[in-house]
């Protein structure tokens, strides 16, 4: 599942995938119907593939997220000193407005997308 997951970020970005495969809370709200009348199995099986997918973007480089605070431990691992506030602070900017944007993107292809 995870590297699915990674195969299928992999050509997002590249823009080889269909953006309506990417949706927020009502499209999983709706799988989770479907996955509900289909039995029981196969809604446990949607909630392990979303535990999974939302780890793996957690874990993700991006600052406000856990993969974020991993990288700066890396950075100061090899600069053997502490990323200065200035820089900490324009990165979580920054990634911040990433994941808000990635938000928004998931949202609008729910309710005007797709």
């Amino acid at each position: 599942m995870i590297e699915r997951t990674g195969q299928f970020l992999q050509r997002f970005a590249l823009g080889r995938e269909d953006k309506c495969q990417l949706g927020g809370p009502i499209k999983i709200a709706k799988m989770s119907g479907q996955a509900a009348k289909l039995g029981f199995e196969w809604l446990v099986q949607l909630v392990a593939f979303l535990s999974v997918g939302i780890g793996f973007l957690n874990l993700l480089p991006i600052p406000p997220l856990d993969g974020g605070h991993l990288l700066f431990y890396g950075v100061e691992a090899v600069i053997r000193r502490p990323v200065s506030e200035r820089m900490m602070e324009m990165a979580y900017r920054t990634g911040l407005f990433l994941v808000l944007g990635f938000m928004g993107f998931v949202f609008w292809n729910d309710l005007f997308g797709c």
